[in-house]
C-alpha cells in the first residue's frame, strides 16, 4: 500500500495512545506550561458535585478519552498519579461522600477539613475541638421563667444558703422584706465563662461535655459565683456530605449548679435537636439550629399547687456568614444571626406575683466576626473552613418586649485537635 494511504491509520493509532498515556505522566507532578493539576481551593473553590468515584486500582484516569489500544509497551500509572489526579477531582470540602450512608471516595476524614462557622448557634459539624467562652450579659429580668436559668424564686436567696419557698406564706414575707423590685427577680447583669471539650472519633459522630463558671450580680441581693450546670452530649450528622450537614444532637444538663445562689436550676434537663449547615456559594454559608429544652423533676408552683413551675422551652435560630478575606492561612468572616426561644408551659415570678410563662416568645439578633487560622488552600482536600483554631467576638440585643437579657457580648477561642 502507498504511504499516502496508509499514513491516516498511523497518525490515529499514534494519537490513541498518547491520550491513553500523557494524563498519567501529568499526574505524576510534570505539570504543563499552562495547566495546574491540583486546584487551588481558596481562590478557585470547586463546585459542590457527588466526590469521585475512584477508578480500580492500576487503571489509568482519563479525561473520558477510549482505552489505547495495545502497544508494545503499555505503560501503567503508578499509585501516587491516580492518587494525585483523584484527589484534584474531589469538591471543594475534599473528603468523602455521605459519611453517614458511606458512599465511595477518597477517605479524607471531614472531621480533619472543616472548622468553626457561627458565633451562637451550634456547629452541626462533629470535629474534635476544645472552645473557651466568655460571656457577658445585661439587664436579665426574669432569670426563673420556666426554670430555665435558676428555680423558682431562687432570687431571693443569692448567697444565704436557704432553700426555695416552701408555700405562699413565706414567699410573701420575703416579698414585704425586700419590696416589688426584688419580686421581680431582676438581675442587672451575669458573666459566664465555659470550658468545652468535643471529641469526633468517627467522620459523622462526636461526643462533649461543657462545663460552665457562673457570676451573677443581682440589682440587691448578695453577689454569687461558682458553677454552673454542667452538659454532656453527642452529635450524629445523617447527612454528611461536602458542602451540607445535617445533624442530630442530643445534650443532658446536669444539676452541678447551686440552685439556691442563682447558679442552677435544681433539675435535670434534656434537649434534642437538629443541627444544619449548608454551603450557599463560592464564600457564603447557611447554619441553623432548632432544640426542644425539656426539663425533668422541676419545682411545683408554691403559687399553684399541682402545677410545674418549669415548662418546655423551643430553641430555633439561623444565620449566615460570609469569608470575606480568605488567604492562604487567614480568613475573616462576618456572621448575622437570628436566635429565638419560645416557651411552651411554666410560670415566672413577676412584680405583681408568679405568673404564666407560656407562650412568651424571645428574639435576639447576634452580630459578630470570626477570624481563623488555618489551612486554606491545602493541594487536593483544603478548604475554606479548614481552621485550626478561630477567634469570635460577637454582640446580641433583644428585638422582642420579653427577653432573657438586653443585651451580651460574647468572646470565644476555639483549637482543633
Amino acid at each position: 500500500m502507498p504511504w499516502s494511504k496508509k499514513c491516516p491509520s498511523t497518525v490515529v493509532a499514534v494519537l490513541a495512545l498518547a491520550l491513553g498515556i500523557v494524563p498519567a505522566r501529568v499526574g505524576l507532578g510534570q505539570t504543563s506550561p499552562s495547566t495546574d493539576p491540583v486546584p487551588r481551593i481558596a481562590q478557585t473553590p470547586q463546585s459542590p458535585t457527588t466526590p469521585t468515584k475512584p477508578e480500580p486500582a492500576g487503571h489509568p484516569v482519563t479525561p473520558g478519552a477510549a482505552p489505547a489500544p495495545p502497544g508494545p509497551t503499555p505503560v501503567s500509572p503508578p499509585t501516587e498519579a491516580t492518587q494525585a489526579i483523584r484527589e484534584a477531582l474531589e469538591p471543594g470540602f475534599g473528603g468523602t461522600q455521605s459519611a453517614a450512608l458511606g458512599g465511595a471516595g477518597a477517605a479524607v476524614a471531614y472531621n480533619q477539613q472543616i472548622g468553626g462557622v457561627g458565633g451562637y448557634i451550634d456547629s452541626a459539624i462533629p470535629r474534635s475541638n476544645i472552645r473557651l467562652r466568655y460571656d457577658d450579659a445585661y439587664d436579665m429580668n426574669r432569670p426563673d421563667r420556666a426554670e430555665y436559668f435558676y428555680p423558682q424564686c431562687g432570687c431571693y436567696f443569692f448567697g444565704g444558703g436557704k432553700q426555695p419557698f416552701s408555700n405562699v406564706a413565706q414567699r410573701d414575707a420575703v416579698l414585704r422584706a425586700f419590696g416589688p423590685t426584688n419580686a421581680n427577680g431582676r438581675v442587672n447583669n451575669y458573666q459566664e465563662y465555659s470550658t468545652y471539650v468535643e471529641f469526633a472519633p468517627l467522620p459523622n459522630m462526636s461526643a462533649f461535655v461543657e462545663v460552665p463558671v457562673r457570676y451573677i450580680d443581682p440589682q440587691a441581693n448578695p453577689k454569687a459565683t461558682g458553677f454552673g450546670d454542667m452538659n454532656l452530649g453527642f452529635k450524629y450528622a445523617f447527612i454528611a456530605q461536602p458542602d451540607a450537614f445535617y445533624t442530630f444532637q442530643f445534650k443532658t444538663y446536669v444539676p452541678t449548679g447551686a440552685g439556691s445562689l442563682g447558679l442552677g436550676t435544681n433539675h435535670p434537663s434534656l434537649e434534642p435537636g437538629i443541627l444544619a449547615f449548608q454551603r450557599l456559594s463560592e464564600r457564603f454559608y447557611f447554619l441553623g439550629e432548632f432544640r426542644d429544652w425539656i426539663p425533668i423533676n422541676g419545682s411545683t408552683s408554691i403559687a399553684l399547687p399541682g402545677k410545674p413551675f418549669a415548662g418546655n422551652i423551643l430553641n430555633y435560630g439561623l444565620g449566615v456568614f460570609y469569608n470575606l478575606v480568605l488567604t492562604d492561612n487567614f480568613r475573616v468572616a462576618p456572621i448575622s444571626e437570628f436566635v429565638g426561644w419560645t416557651v411552651l408551659g411554666g410560670y415566672q415570678t413577676t412584680a405583681k406575683g408568679i405568673q404564666s410563662a407560656a407562650s412568651d416568645t424571645i428574639v435576639n439578633m447576634k452580630i459578630g466576626v470570626r477570624f481563623g487560622l488555618g489551612d486554606y488552600n491545602r493541594p487536593g482536600g483544603g478548604s475554606q473552613l479548614n481552621d485550626r483554631a478561630s477567634l469570635y467576638v460577637g454582640y446580641a440585643h433583644c428585638l422582642t418586649q420579653d427577653f432573657w437579657y438586653k443585651d451580651m457580648l460574647r468572646v470565644e477561642l476555639i483549637w482543633y485537635y
